[in-house]
């Protein structure tokens, strides 16, 4: 967390601080699922340029606020806590995409206005 603080976390290495920051929780979750799907959605995001995208888009500070409140629920064991601010910090980033065409080797989806 210290290091996200000390740099923007709409820079590359705020993005990579970010990625680390959610390998970390993946990986101490134990569960092998979670962490294998962290890892290719970090590759997928890091590819595409959507994790460039949603780290310049999401302000700095609300994003080490987040990620202090999941580390805080984590360290006090607070699986509900935990993961009710993960899938809060989940979706503001994924509101971020919400007119980004996003395409996939399968197909392209683009999100309509209105």
């Amino acid at each position: 967390m210290e290091a996200m603080r000390e740099h923007n976390a709409g820079i590359p290495g705020g993005v990579t601080r970010c990625t680390l920051f959610h390998g970390a929780i993946a990986q101490a979750s134990g569960n092998r699922l979670l962490a294998d799907l962290d890892t290719s959605l970090s590759r997928t995001l890091d590819s595409s340029g959507l994790g460039a995208h949603i780290a310049e888009s999401i302000d700095p500070a609300i994003l080490l606020n987040e990620h202090d409140r999941i580390l805080t629920a984590v360290r006090a064991r607070d699986v509900a806590a935990a993961a009710h601010l993960m899938a809060l910090h989940s979706d503001a980033a994924l509101r971020t995409l919400r007119h980004t065409v996003l395409t996939t080797e399968m197909t392209t989806l683009t999100q309509q206005p209105g």
